[in-house]
Order: structure tokens, then sequence, then C-alpha cells
């Protein structure tokens, strides 16, 4: 898939066309890390930030920061992991990109949860989880509410009451 992916993206790259290639960037470099070339598919998502902020095409922002949180934790870079993770659901809330929020809190609420912060994941997952409601279910969506059951579960010999600021500095519940 990687080298398939490599010649997909040399191709576009060789047309001119720089119309969604954030995005592609993306997608290749999530690929990289999945195959364990981590360093890649760092290299590929700093390009395509770099991109966002020459272009103003910030619709995918916030999956840039959700993998490069992923790799960045595959890594082993914890700190700098979980940061990223932040800010990939800072700039999907700003956006109002549902999706991308549902998809970076998950991550995050998972390292937290990782780390015995069952009442800050829980927090976090929440709101989001709920504004999709009861009905809709989706690959990122079923997941995300067994998740939230499970922090339901771990939390609760704990407070479930956090302010935000306790959820992660800079970062409060949606």
């Amino acid at each position: 898939g990687v080298a398939e992916q490599r010649e997909s993206m040399a191709a576009f790259r060789a047309s001119g066309n720089e119309y969604l290639q954030p995005y592609f960037l993306a997608i290749l470099a999530e690929q990289y890390g999945k195959a364990g070339e981590v360093e890649h598919g760092l290299v590929l998502l700093a390009e395509a930030l770099a991109a966002v902020d020459k272009s103003g095409e910030r619709w995918c922002e916030a999956e840039l920061h959700r993998i490069t949180g992923e790799l960045l934790l595959a890594r082993g870079q914890e700190a700098e992991g979980e940061a990223a993770l932040g800010r990939a659901v800072e700039v999907a809330r700003a956006q109002a990109a549902r999706s991308f929020e549902l998809r970076a809190s998950v991550r995050l609420a998972r390292l937290w949860q990782s780390q015995a912060k069952y009442a800050q994941a829980h927090h976090l997952l929440s709101p989001i989880v709920h504004w999709f409601g009861g009905r809709l279910e989706s690959a990122d969506l079923t997941p995300a509410r067994s998740l939230l059951d499970e922090l339901e579960a771990q939390a609760a010999p704990h407070s479930l009451n956090l302010s935000g600021s306790e959820v992660m500095p800079g970062l409060t519940p949606g």
C-alpha cells in the first residue's frame, strides 16, 4: 500500500496540482506509520502542515495533528504526542469538524486511559460522543462509545466532576 500511495503522490506532484496535497500527504504519512516507518511519516506531516500554512487549506489540519500525535507516540515521545493530540482536538473544535474531533478525542482519551487518568479521559470524550446522539453508528463512533463506557466504569471510584483546566492545560471539554 505504501509503495502504491508513494507512486500516486509522485504523479500528483508531477501534475503541478497542489489542491488536496495536505490530505494526500496525511494518508501517506499514516500508512508509513502503520508500516513502522515513523520518521518518513513525520517528515510528510511537517510538509503537509507547511502546505496548509501556505495554501490556507485547513480543512484537514486537525487530522494532520492527530496523525502527528499517533506517530510521536509510536516513537515513544509521549509528551509531544499528547500535545499534538490536544492540538488536533482544539483545531477540530474551532472548525466544528466533529468527526475529526471524535477521532482525536478518542486517541487522546486512550492515552489518558493508559495513564490511569480515567476521569479526565471521560470528561474529554463524553461531550463529543453525546453530540452525535445515540442512533448514529460509524467506524469511529461505535468504538468511541465502547471506550466511554470503559472510562465511566474505571472513573467511577474517582470523581467525574473535573473543571476544564484539569482535563488538559488549554483544552476544555467541548
